[in-house]
């Protein structure tokens, strides 16, 4: 639903519904869990009514879009084949990229939970881990809706120029100039709406980050009454704040390469980036280190990833 906003240019309503995803979500958190003692069931309850919450805030505007032909887009009347039809194969060309994307993403928690589970310090080390990755999935969307953004503000600029001309609605003088001039006008505007995306990137994971590592540093206690874990979340506040400040780059810059269809990069260059951290995180694990080490190691992962991202961009 959030993608379907995006793709009609409603950028303001998925930041909507993921303000609605975070406060249902910490408030039913702190009512569930620290007032009324559900513990982890409380916590999964308040999850599902934030996302509930969140879906309802997309649907409204995003129905307007899916029903337009009030066939909720599971079939089609008949009529002839359309230019803009996308063939499976022209489907699957982008989508297994994006899959391996999203698989090694999710790979990556899933490592890091299980190596947190056999560092030193147990049980504090994984409670401390399971509530630090808690709070930065809790802000991750904030990145997600600026790369989804990316994606659906660049490819007007940079679609075949017959493309281009049709849907800027540029008049047929204009038209008549040289391909170079078109080209590099519009590599110009392409450049000018990635910088601005960053600029903002950048002070949206500021406040995010310098907002939400106040929690592990100074309001551990409103999310366990275990002590140990209380003292063990200060560290790691360090890397909490550094890591949701640089998967913003990387993401905005993850949402313009995926504009531009540079799909193979993209791919090669993740699983590269995540395989390293896999045996870095697994290495953690065997050598008996701590939580710091890989939260450490994730931190170093998402500079490199912004870094290689971002130096991709500028050579291209």
């Amino acid at each position: 639903v959030q993608a379907s906003c995006l793709g009609g240019k409603d950028s303001v309503t998925p930041l909507t519904a993921v303000l609605y995803l975070t406060t249902v979500n910490v408030l039913g958190d702190v009512l569930l869990v620290k007032v009324f003692s559900m513990g982890v069931r409380g916590a999964a309850i308040a999850t599902l009514i934030a996302q509930w919450a969140s879906t309802a805030a997309l649907l409204r505007s995003a129905l307007r879009k899916l029903l337009r032909d009030n066939s909720l887009g599971l079939w089609r009347k008949a009529s002839a084949a359309s230019e803009d039809s996308v063939s499976s194969k022209a489907f699957l060309a982008y989508a297994i990229p994006v899959l391996t994307i999203v698989i090694g993403k999710l790979a990556v928690f899933a490592v890091m939970t299980h190596s947190a589970s056999a560092v030193e310090d147990q049980p504090t080390s994984l409670a401390s881990h399971q509530i630090i990755c808690a709070l930065f999935v809790f802000i991750r969307p904030f990145s997600e809706v600026m790369s989804q953004t990316a994606q659906t503000f660049i490819p007007p600029y940079v679609a075949p120029i017959d493309e281009y001309t049709t849907n800027r609605s540029i008049d047929s003088s204009a038209s008549d100039l040289c391909g170079d001039t078109r080209t590099k006008a519009r590599a110009a505007s392409a450049s000018s709406v990635a910088n601005s995306l960053m600029l903002l990137g950048f002070c949206i994971a500021i406040i995010n980050a310098s907002f939400v590592c106040l929690i592990p540093l100074y309001f551990g206690g409103a999310l366990t009454s275990d002590q140990e874990v209380v003292d063990a979340l200060r560290p790691l506040a360090m890397y909490l704040w550094l890591s949701i400040l640089l998967t913003m780059p990387g993401a905005i810059s993850e949402g313009i390469l995926l504009a531009h269809r540079d799909l193979k990069y993209l791919a090669l260059t993740h699983l590269l980036i995540t395989a390293f951290l896999v045996v870095a995180l697994l290495h953690i694990r065997n050598v008996g280190g701590n939580v710091e080490e890989l939260w450490g190691s994730f931190t170093v992962n998402q500079f490199v990833r912004a870094i290689v991202f971002g130096a991709r961009i500028l050579l291209a």
